[in-house]
C-alpha cells in the first residue's frame, strides 16, 4: 500500500517535471511575481489561514501563469512569499499536485511573515502549506489525502517547525500504529501536546506522565536564559551601528528592551526554535494539558483525584470561548 502511494506521488511529480521548461519568466508573470514579493512584507497572512490582501494578485497569477510556471515558482529556491502564493494558486486548480509539493518539501525551514491578531511573527512556510491544504479541502482534496498528510506531519523529523502538529496531536485518535511515535514526541522531543494524544491510549504505564505534569514534575528541557544569551550574541552584529553603540553604553539592557531587529522580517529568514513559544516550557500550560488528559479520560482510576479540577478547568475554558 505504502509502495503504491509512493509510486503515485513520484509519477505525478515526474509528469509535472517533464512538462516544465526552464527559462526566463514571461514579462506578465514576472510583473505579478514582483508585486507579490514586494507587497508580502511584512504582514501577508492572517491567522485565520487566509491571505489578507493578496487574494487578487494570487488569482491574477493563477489566470496568467501556466501550471508549469506555477510549479516552477512554487518549488524554486526563491522568495518564500512567491513560493507560497504559487502554491495556493496550484492548490485551487490541482490540489493533488499541491499536496505533492507540500509533502516533498515538508522539511523546509523557510519562513513567511505572518500576522496573528496584532502580533507579527515569522511562520514556517512548510507549516502554512499544510494548514492551507487541510483548511481548504473543498478544492478537491480527499479524506484519504488528508489522512496521508496528517501521517506525514506526525512522522516528519524536526516536527517542531510545523505548528500544525500541535493541533493534530490534540485531536489524534489512539491508533495503534501511532503509539510509539506519539510517546517519542513527548519523551524525546518534549512535545507537551503529545501527552494529550498519549493519554487517549489509557495504558497504565503512561498514567504517571500525566500525574507528573499535574504535580509540576515536568521540567524545562532547555535553558531559556542560555538560549537568549546565545541569540543575543548571534544577532548583535546584524544590528545597526547606532544600536551597537547604545548597547555598549547601556549593557544592562536585555533582549526584551532592544527594538525588534529587521532580521525578524527578512524575506529569506529561516525558522528558529524559541523556548518562550513552546508550551512545554510553560508550567501553567503543562498543567492545562494534563487537566485536559484527565477530563478526556475520566474512567482512568489514577486520574479520579483530579476530576473535579479538570471539570472546573473545562468549564472555564468553555466560558472563555463563549466570551
Amino acid at each position: 500500500m505504502k509502495k503504491a502511494m509512493f509510486c503515485g506521488l513520484v509519477s505525478v511529480l515526474m509528469g509535472i517535471v517533464s512538462g516544465c521548461q526552464s527559462g526566463p519568466e514571461r514579462p506578465e508573470v514576472a510583473r505579478i511575481v514582483k508585486q507579490i514579493g514586494t507587497a508580502y512584507t511584512p504582514f501577508p497572512v492572517g491567522y485565520e489561514g487566509r491571505i489578507t490582501h493578496q487574494d487578487d494578485r494570487i488569482d491574477e497569477l493563477r489566470r496568467v501563469a501556466t501550471l508549469d510556471e506555477l510549479y516552477q515558482l512554487a518549488t524554486a529556491d526563491s522568495v518564500p512569499m512567491v513560493r507560497l502564493a504559487a502554491f495556493i494558486a496550484i492548490m485551487k486548480q490541482r490540489p493533488s499536485i499541491a499536496k505533492t509539493i507540500a509533502l516533498m518539501d515538508i522539511q523546509s525551514q523557510a519562513c513567511v511573515p505572518t500576522l496573528y491578531g496584532c502580533s507579527a511573527y515569522m511562520e514556517s512556510l512548510a507549516a502554512l502549506r499544510i494548514a492551507f491544504l487541510q483548511k481548504n479541502r473543498h478544492y478537491g482534496l480527499s479524506k484519504a489525502d488528508s489522512v496521508a498528510i496528517d501521517s506525514c506531519v506526525l512522522f516528519t523529523l524536526h516536527a517542531k517547525h510545523l505548528d500544525y502538529l500541535r493541533y493534530l496531536l490534540c485531536r489524534l485518535p489512539p491508533h495503534r500504529q501511532y503509539y510509539e511515535r506519539v510517546k517519542a514526541l513527548f519523551l524525546r522531543h518534549h512535545y507537551i501536546e503529545a501527552l494529550v494524544a498519549l493519554a487517549r491510549y489509557r495504558r497504565p504505564e503512561d498514567c504517571q506522565y500525566v500525574l507528573d505534569a499535574l504535580q509540576g514534575k515536568v521540567k524545562d528541557p532547555i535553558n531559556a536564559a542560555a538560549y537568549w544569551a546565545e541569540y543575543e550574541h548571534i544577532h548583535t552584529p546584524r544590528l545597526p551601528l547606532s544600536e551597537k553603540i547604545t548597547r555598549w553604553l547601556h549593557p544592562e539592557r536585555t533582549v526584551e528592551d532592544i527594538p525588534e531587529p529587521r532580521l525578524r522580517f527578512d524575506i529569506h529568514a529561516h525558522w528558529q526554535y524559541i523556548p518562550e513559544e513552546d508550551d512545554y516550557n510553560d508550567a501553567e500550560m503543562v498543567r492545562k494539558y494534563a487537566l485536559r488528559c484527565v477530563y478526556e479520560n475520566p474512567n482512568v482510576p489514577a486520574f479520579k483525584p483530579y476530576l473535579q479540577a479538570a471539570r472546573a478547568y473545562r468549564r472555564r475554558q468553555m466560558c472563555d470561548v463563549v466570551n
